[in-house]
């Protein structure tokens, strides 16, 4: 995997990680295009793709949760 790639998950990884409640973020290029803090995995990834859906479009998903089905569909 190249540097700017593993930097990117990285920092996607990171801001996850802070939160306690379900969370997504979605980074492209090292910077955030959204992140969410909500009550399901779902509700946390719709919020934070709705952040800006277009510069999310090929950028680097992290959860701070293992993947349940509704998440998985929706991504």
């Amino acid at each position: 995997m190249p540097l700017p790639s593993r930097e990117t998950l990285d920092a996607a990884a990171r801001i996850v990680l802070e939160f306690q409640e379900p969370a997504a973020s979605v980074i492209k290029h090292t910077n955030p295009c959204g992140v969410a803090e909500r009550g399901t995995l779902l509700a946390a990834w719709q919020a934070a793709l709705e952040a800006d859906p277009v510069s999310a479009f090929g950028g680097v998903v992290a959860l701070n949760r293992e993947v349940d089905g509704p998440a998985a569909e929706a991504l």
